[in-house]
């Protein structure tokens, strides 16, 4: 019981109900022997991580196994450019990332036609929290043309919570 300057105030809180990203709080209180009724409703986002987490795992696993990483951990710039099937295959998953992602960090699945290679960019971000990435120049002669391009190494790193 609380007492103020001129009135008393008695509250009493009536019921609370707290439900994923919703909450309500009912209360009653007598102020000069008249009844009050407050409701006050809250609405608290929560996180695509938090909501999503299932769904992001199973959309990384699919990138993971389109690109091969499991048998395979480097991935040549060249190739994947000349694979029109593999650059298919990740540019089919935009829908399901903008679904299941924050995907204003990654430009390249909101606006993929400014990006050279947004296949690449989506395969960077979806990778990097599980693997650690380094790249390096890579040189080679194909049909008696000297190619220069770049490899990537993917390297697992332990900290991640996804499996291999």
């Amino acid at each position: 019981m609380q007492i103020t300057s001129k009135m008393h105030i008695i509250e009493k809180k009536i019921w609370n109900i707290q439900e994923n990203h919703l909450l309500v709080n009912v209360s009653q209180k007598n102020i000069k022997n008249k009844l009050y009724i407050y409701i006050e409703i809250k609405y608290t986002m929560r996180l695509k991580s938090e909501l999503y987490k299932k769904e992001q795992d199973d959309i990384t696993n699919k990138v993971i196994s389109i690109l091969n990483l499991q048998n395979n951990d480097t991935i040549v710039l060249y190739d994947l450019d000349n694979n029109e099937e593999l650059k298919k295959q990740i540019m089919d998953l935009i829908p399901q990332i903008r679904t299941f992602f924050t995907f204003y960090e990654m430009p390249a699945v909101s606006e993929p036609h400014k990006f050279k290679r947004p296949y690449f960019c989506i395969i960077k971000y979806l990778l990097k929290p599980l693997y650690n990435i380094t790249k390096k120049e890579y040189h080679f002669t194909k049909d008696g043309q000297y190619i220069r391009t770049v490899k990537y190494l993917f390297t697992y790193s332990k900290s991640s919570s996804l499996s291999k």
